[in-house]
């Protein structure tokens, strides 16, 4: 055997075929394993080989293979070699073995001198019987090392574009092959230079790009952005659309059905003449579509799935003034009574007065209707010219109570709106002579900007999923809608408002079950006969047995007595399910239709009312719906194939769950980005995905008052009677995109900002002023015997003091965010009244009444419950300065002003009243409240 050389050229190889001598060029391992595949340099031997030539040495476990026998296989062809087939005893291992040919030695054993006519370097060869075994190293054998070869070519590694790698590869073409001159355009090898400068070219780019996105100050995609920025919990949104309400008026009733009307705001004035729509508030959806390719349009959809029932008598609904004149509602109502009318003046031939409650009524309003107060005409000339626009409010009813005023015969409707909604102007219903100046429109409905292209039947667009490649692996799916832009809403109503509102309804359940039993009881001390379902009522409530123990039929008022008596004992089991309940709703947790399936029938169907999460009572004020929060906003899509839905992003996904994150691009373009099997899960290789989503978002939705005017009708839809539609108020809501710079500035500070845990006093009063119902609060540490005591003082809306639910739901809200330590008491306010005193002169030319009426009224307005703020000194500049905006008064002076229990501190001299952190300024001035803050005005001057 020779000495182990490794050669880059194998001249030996070729001067033994040269020579005709005999060697082994290669062997290989049978499919069986036991037969070994000899190839010969060049020709066989001319003597037949015996398995005494064949000697196998080698092996780690398995050694002392023997041949068993030897074929030859001769070519025909004398360019090609001779093989050798040799058939073994056994397989052998996964080391390496050694195959020679030699003679054969002493009794027939092979010997270790090479068989005549074989070279002694190529009479053996190695060979393994596990060829296809993994391994660490290549296959190739290493080369051997070069010599010095020629220099290694300059490379500029500057040149990343495709000029300067194009300029680089033909300098490199001249060295390299000095005889192609040719620089033509046509011509093959410039066509393959230029393929790959252009290569070349986007891989620079990707890696360049790669580098410049891995980092939030280079970074200059919107999607990379996002996803950076979300790793600090920071909510980059996309923009939001914008909402509004409309109004329909109609000479019939009609109901419109979800899905096959929508409204429209068009330019008229930018249309060609002889391109304008037909007359009318109503317009076919092929007529808008064929308006839209030649002037801006804006399209609102319902935000309801509900039918749209429009009423004449709700289009322009007269308040009633109970016969008065000069009557109007203050700023900060939150109630009205309005004029009804019978529809059929005889019921039954029967036209007592007894039977005016059940005559049927025309107005037909409900809890969660939204109504919008107008001013129609000016209050000072009658005429609608005149009327102030900004004298328009949208309010939701959350009470309504029908009555009669007998001594007109006029059916009335009581209605009571949300405290959030409260009037912020005064609507002057009659001055003058002139009556209904202003009105309550019913007829509404809530739309927010974007248009369905799936509108009046037409096809979804349709996404193919990707097939998984050859290895079972899914391939990455980002499908990129066709339209732009990709509408970004915000959930309607908010899920923290529809829990909040639950929650107060749940809470307030066994207060009104304690009512009704106390009803009844006094009810049945006064001999009245029980009501026809009273007994299922107490049965509901208390049970069959004890309802039956009590034998109320003829003991009625003990039996409803011991009831009352022993109602927390006896309803322990309900009491608490009502308090975990409320609990989870004050806690953020929307309620579904199953807890008011139980409440309907644990309590009964009365204390179930408006509880269904769908609800519009549950809807919150109508001063929020044009205020939606665009970080709470996402994409207007969604898929079929397992209901996809959008989510703003899948950490919280399981591997089952069909959610997918829209990431808008730099051109508004809207990317799907689906999960990995383990955050969400992978559309179904090669399925097909149907997007129905809706275009139209930003500020392009915020239109004018009065913008909104035609009402769109699918094709087969029809609305008979519609006359006008209107927007009385404009459009708000819509936002754009938030710019990237702004998110790189505001985005590092989101931490700061991030309240986790209450701290300071401050901290606690913006935590519970963020509690549905509180307009504001203030917070101050108080210690007591070594432990400090918060106290939260509570503002809310349209009150001077909050309700016991109102401080429960704030002492809720801020036990998460409670420092270890700290006891925090909510409460009311501490209202400071006043003892104000004003000396004011009246110009000659005034009668004095109606200008001490008006000062009167300007100076209570400053102290309403919404006007003033804690700690909030009283100044007496701004006292003297509303006196005096008073038309006819031409002077004022503060001449007293002090704490009404209090002692004069000189407040008068200073012209302030100080008040603590917790204390609000109290000036009601009303005569059976007199220790709620008096004020007293003294005149000089003027007529009578």
């Amino acid at each position: 055997m020779s000495a182990d050389i490794e050669c880059a050229t194998p001249e030996r190889r070729k001067r033994v075929r040269r020579h005709h001598w005999n060697g082994i060029d290669e062997i290989e391992v049978g499919d069986d394993g036991r037969t070994l595949i000899v190839t010969f340099l060049g020709k066989a031997p001319g003597h037949d080989l015996k398995p005494e030539n064949i000697r196998i040495d080698g092996g780690r476990r398995i050694t002392g293979i023997v041949a068993l026998g030897v074929t030859i296989e001769r070519a025909e062809d004398p360019d090609l070699d001779d093989h050798m087939h040799v058939e073994l005893d056994r397989i052998g291992d996964a080391s390496t073995y050694t195959l020679s040919v030699v003679l054969p030695g002493p009794y027939g054993r092979p010997g270790t001198v090479p068989y005549y006519g074989f070279d002694e370097r190529y009479g053996s060869a190695d060979f393994t019987f596990r060829p296809d075994c993994p391994a660490d190293l290549d296959c190739r054998p290493a080369e051997p090392a070069p010599g010095d070869g020629p220099p290694p070519p300059v490379i500029d590694y500057t040149a990343r574009d495709y000029a300067a790698l194009r300029r680089l590869l033909l300098d490199r073409m001249t060295l390299t092959s000095p005889r192609w001159v040719e620089r033509h355009v046509p011509d093959l090898p410039l066509t393959l230079v230029e393929l790959l400068a252009y290569r070349g070219d986007q891989i620079s780019y990707a890696q360049d790009a790669v580098a410049t996105e891995a980092y939030l100050d280079t970074a200059r995609l919107r999607e990379s952005v996002r996803r950076h920025v979300r790793l600090v919990d920071y909510a980059m949104h996309d923009g939001g659309n914008a909402r509004a309400i409309v109004t329909v008026r109609s000479t019939e009733t009609v109901t419109l059905c979800p899905g096959r009307f929508r409204f429209a705001a068009i330019d008229v004035s930018a249309v060609d003449p002889r391109d304008r729509p037909a007359p009318g508030p109503v317009l076919a959806d092929e007529e808008l579509l064929r308006l839209m390719r030649t002037v801006p349009v804006e399209v609102f959809e319902p935000m309801s799935a509900d039918d749209v029932t429009i009423r004449p008598e709700h289009d322009c609904i007269r308040f009633w003034t109970w016969g008065d004149t000069d009557c109007r509602i203050p700023a900060g109502a939150t109630t009205a009574t309005l004029r009804d009318d019978w529809t059929d003046e005889h019921v039954d031939g029967d036209d007592d007065e007894d039977h005016d409650h059940e005559r049927p009524r025309a107005l037909h309003i409900e809890p969660g209707d939204i109504l919008i107060i107008e001013e129609v005409r000016g209050p000072g000339t009658g005429a609608a010219a005149d009327s102030d626009p900004n004298h328009r409010q949208a309010v939701r009813v959350i009470g309504v109570e029908p009555g009669v005023d007998r001594l007109y015969r006029r059916p009335i409707l009581d209605v009571t709106w949300a405290p959030e909604d409260a009037l912020r102007f005064t609507a002057v219903l009659s001055a003058c002579g002139e009556q209904d100046l202003t009105v309550a429109r019913g007829n509404t409905v809530v739309v927010d900007h974007g248009r369905s292209l799936t509108f009046d039947g037409r096809d979804p667009e349709e996404l193919t999923a990707p097939e998984w490649d050859g290895c079972g692996t899914p391939t990455p799916y980002r499908p990129r809608l066709s339209h732009i832009p990709v509408t970004q809403a915000a959930p309607f109503p908010a899920p923290a408002q529809v829990a909040a509102a639950q929650s107060r309804l749940l809470a307030s359940v066994p207060g009104r079950a304690r009512e009704r039993l106390a009803d009844l009881w006094r009810n049945a001390r006064a001999g009245h006969h029980p009501e026809p379902d009273e007994n299922e009522e107490l049965i509901r409530l208390f049970g069959a047995a004890t309802v039956a123990a009590l034998r109320p039929d003829r003991h009625r008022v003990r039996a409803l007595a011991v009831l009352a008596g022993r109602f927390d004992t006896l309803l322990a089991a309900k009491l608490t399910r009502i308090a975990r309940l409320v609990a989870l709703a004050a806690d953020g947790r929307v309620l579904g239709r199953d807890v008011a399936w139980e409440i309907r029938h644990s309590w009964g169907p009365a204390y179930a009312e408006h509880l269904e999460p769908d609800d519009p009572a549950l809807a919150g004020p109508a001063s929020q719906i044009g205020a939606p929060d665009p970080r709470a906003a996402l994409p207007a899509v969604r898929l079929t194939d397992g209901d996809w839905t959008p989510r703003r992003d899948l950490l919280a996904e399981g591997p089952r769950s069909a959610a997918f994150v829209g990431e808008v691009g730099n051109d508004g373009g809207l990317t799907l980005r689906f999960g990995d099997g383990v955050h969400g899960r992978i559309p179904d290789p090669g399925g097909t995905l149907r997007a129905w989503y809706r275009v139209g978002n930003g500020t392009a939705g915020n239109v004018g008052a009065e913008a909104v005017a035609h009402l769109v009708l699918a094709s087969g839809a029809e609305a008979p009677g519609v006359e006008q539609v209107r927007n009385p108020m404009p459009a708000t809501g819509g936002t754009d995109p938030e710019p990237v710079d702004v998110v790189r500035t505001m985005a590092p500070l989101a931490p700061h900002r991030t309240r986790l845990r209450a701290v300071t006093a401050a901290d606690y009063a913006d935590l519970a002023a963020r509690v549905p119902g509180v307009q504001r609060a203030a917070a101050s540490f108080r210690y007591v015997a070594g432990s400090a005591e918060v106290h939260v003082a509570i503002d809310p809306f349209g009150a001077d003091s909050p309700t016991d639910t109102l401080i429960d739901a704030v002492n809720a809200a801020l036990e998460p965010y409670r420092r270890i330590g700290h006891d925090v008491v909510a409460g009311p306010a501490d209202l400071v009244p006043l003892l104000v005193e004003v000396t004011i002169c009246v110009d000659d030319g005034y009668p004095r009444g109606q200008v001490v009426e008006a000062v009167t009224g300007r100076l209570l307005e400053l102290f309403r419950p919404d006007a003033v703020s804690f700690g909030e000194p009283v100044r007496a500049s701004r006292l003297v300065a509303a006196a005096v905006a008073v038309p006819g008064v031409t002077g004022a002076e503060v001449t007293g002003l002090r704490r009404l229990f209090g002692t004069d501190d000189g407040e008068v001299e200073t012209g302030l009243l100080p008040l603590g952190p917790l204390q609000i300024a109290q000036l009601d001035n009303a005569s059976d409240r007199p220790e709620d803050g008096r004020l007293s005005l003294h005149v000089a001057g003027g007529g009578r």
